[in-house]
């Protein structure tokens, strides 16, 4: 009989080799990501969960999968050259930079006029928050990497609401796997400006709120969890 096998094209072995050289915790070369998506769907008929929440889970996981593929893009335009055997064009020296505008998060606490704005390292390795009027202020937070992908929400803080400078806007954080101590939740939703205990431990924000320039490089213990936890914005 006729051969019905599929054969991949040059471009679909690429991508898949590029794909598999990233290492994502969910394969884009695999049905994973439909099958959830399927499961998801069912739990709304059944009435488990809303649209609303499915959306929103499955736009927090097709987002950390792009931040992931856009920080380690280089193995996928090696695997992508390699197979088509072509340099990539898109500049000289063959290396994509992707353009990520800032996001605004609030006022700085130092500057006058200066926001703090989440932005993206060099190399897209990680995040940190710094201010509109660097260099003249150098006060920023470096997130650890212990954050596998951050943005910021559409939500207020209530906390600091009253702050002069007006209310920070939340951020919505996405933890590693078992980078974070047991009863830290993988996904929260926070005030970086030093109101929430749990952000304050993670990232060391009290020490950033009393200097110039705060380092945050993750804490060795974590306490008022619990406190924390009640917290959390949906």
């Amino acid at each position: 009989g006729a051969d019905d096998s599929l054969t991949p094209s040059t471009l679909g072995i690429g991508l898949k080799e590029g794909y598999d050289a990233i290492g994502l915790e969910l394969s884009l070369c695999k049905p994973y990501l439909r099958r959830e998506m399927e499961r998801e769907l069912k739990r709304i008929c059944e009435g488990s969960k809303t649209r609303d929440d499915v959306v929103r889970e499955s736009v927090e996981l097709y987002k950390a999968v792009y931040t992931k593929t856009v920080s380690e893009v280089a193995s996928l335009e090696n695997a992508l050259s390699r197979c088509l055997q072509e340099q990539p064009k898109n500049d000289p020296g063959g290396v994509w930079t992707p353009t990520v505008e800032p996001e605004e998060v609030c006022a700085c606490p130092n500057a006058d006029g200066g926001k703090w704005t989440l932005r993206t390292r060099q190399n897209n390795a990680g995040w940190f928050i710094g201010c509109t009027c660097y260099p003249q202020c150098r006060r920023s937070v470096w997130l650890p990497d212990s954050v596998a992908s951050i943005s910021v929400g559409s939500g207020m803080c209530v906390e600091c609401s009253g702050d002069a400078n007006g209310p920070a806007k939340l951020v919505d954080i996405r933890f590693r796997p078992g980078s974070v101590p047991p009863g830290v939740p993988s996904q929260y939703s926070g005030c970086v400006r030093g109101c929430d205990e749990l952000l304050n431990e993670l990232f060391e924000l009290r020490q950033s709120r009393s200097s110039v320039s705060g380092v945050a490089n993750g804490a060795s213990s974590i306490s008022n969890i619990s406190a924390g936890n009640d917290r959390m914005r949906s």
